[in-house]
């Protein structure tokens, strides 16, 4: 065996471990929701992430792929890939294709199921069964796959095809490509279907909503965590040491992040620390570093999650000032951690190992056009669909749905009434 077969072979080996940890992505992103939401809604969140997930992969297969990865026309999307024969060797290697396409694509797949889960989590409560999958749809098929073109378009070339990566963006692992299409789409959503009936007081100042089970949000995010070496190291493709340097970076920033936590609410709550903003926290970090993991030595790591954490604090309050009710975290975590973790590369990045070439300015100018040409595709192409979706399909439910819980209305479940003693027969 030749020693170009017996790379391939690690490379290979390498892309399905990380694909098998990168599928407990999805998981903790579920376990996440299930423990920050209220019981009521737990098997409709189950249920609807399933869903969701089964819709990426297929419409990310039949489509998304061709459009992310296939040969570029203009920078703007690729024009080959489309439901491809993954089994067809001599197909892959015509069109480019270095890697094995078969364990490419699932890696690639897993992340777009990502993807849509965490669009999902903006919907959570108060949004119907049937709305998220078509907004799955649309993302798997086109949001999404359009930004990963324009970013990380060429990859089977060698070098940037997208137009926005012939710029010189650096985005490593998806604190843009998929967090920031994320939470722009999260954000969109939340505007068109504003906050839960009982989440704000008249006057505009929140309430605090039950949370179902904490101890299982914390489950799901050490998931996450352990996920994560799965989601940025299979970035690094070689299972060299690369892949050390990027996991150990995830792991520091991820640390950081909870610890940036503490001082910030011990001050704020009266001594007292939430156990779901040090949740938040971790994943906040771990987004942030998402974008230079590969790029920047441990204490820069250190700073990246820190920083991330503080940015989804702030995101957190802004968001309960302007009357916006996102129940998972998903703007500040996603959103705002993923822009500080792209414009981290410039501030942060070591220039030999991000390889562009560019200095400081030109970089950072660089990480400046695809934050706003990704945010602004996202957010309109999301706004303008959902907007439109919910004029011919009520996306939100009713108030006496909403009230009475998910769980009953949208999958139809028994009814569960432990813990209050004579209501079915009350409501027999």
């Amino acid at each position: 065996m030749e020693t170009a077969q017996i790379i391939e072979l690690i490379d290979t080996g390498w892309i399905l471990v990380a694909s098998a940890l990168l599928f407990l992505t999805p998981a903790g992103l579920l376990a996440r929701e299930l423990g920050l939401t209220r019981r009521k809604n737990n098997m409709h969140i189950a249920a609807k992430n399933m869903v969701n997930f089964a819709v990426a992969v297929v419409l990310y297969w039949l489509v998304g792929f061709g459009i992310m990865y296939g040969v570029t026309s203009s920078g703007i999307m690729g024009s080959t890939f489309f439901a491809p024969d993954l089994l067809n060797a001599q197909m892959a290697v015509e069109q480019g294709a270095t890697t094995s396409l078969p364990a490419f694509f699932l890696f690639q797949a897993l992340v777009c199921g990502t993807v849509v889960t965490i669009i999902s989590g903006a919907g959570a409560e108060k949004m119907r069964f049937a709305g998220h999958w078509l907004v799955s749809m649309v993302v798997a098929a086109i949001i999404y796959p359009f930004a990963g073109h324009w970013i990380w378009g060429g990859f089977f070339s060698g070098r940037p095809a997208g137009w926005i990566g012939a710029f010189g963006f650096v985005d490593f692992a998806g604190a843009t490509v998929v967090h920031s299409v994320g939470g722009w789409a999260a954000l969109a959503l939340l505007i068109v279907l504003g906050p839960r009936a009982d989440r704000f007081k008249k006057d505009g100042t929140p309430n605090r909503l039950a949370k179902a089970n904490l101890p299982m949000a914390a489950l799901g995010t050490f998931m996450l965590w352990l996920g994560w070496f799965g989601f940025i190291g299979g970035h690094a493709l070689l299972s060299s040491g690369g892949v050390s340097v990027v996991i150990v970076n995830t792991l520091l920033a991820g640390a950081a992040g909870v610890l940036a936590i503490i001082p910030i609410r011990l001050f704020a709550n009266s001594g007292a620390v939430e156990a779901d903003y040090l949740l938040k926290g971790v994943v906040a970090g771990l987004v942030a570093i998402a974008a230079s993991a590969h790029a920047v030595h441990p204490q820069a790591a250190i700073i990246i999650g820190w920083i991330g954490a503080w940015i989804m604090l702030a995101g957190e309050w802004a968001l309960l000032r302007l009357g916006v009710d996102d129940a998972v975290g998903i703007v500040p975590v996603h959103l705002g951690a993923g822009i500080w973790g792209t414009l981290a590369v410039a501030f942060l990045g070591d220039p030999q190992m991000l390889g562009t070439g560019l200095n400081f300015v030109l970089q950072f100018g660089a990480q400046i056009i695809g934050i706003l040409a990704i945010g602004g595709w996202t957010f309109l192409t999301t706004i303008i669909f959902v907007g439109l979706m919910d004029l011919v399909i009520p996306l939100r439910v009713t108030l006496a749905e909403e009230q009475f819980g998910l769980n009953i209305v949208e999958q139809d479940a028994e009814p569960d009434y432990s813990g209050y003693p004579g209501l079915e027969d009350l409501l027999a």
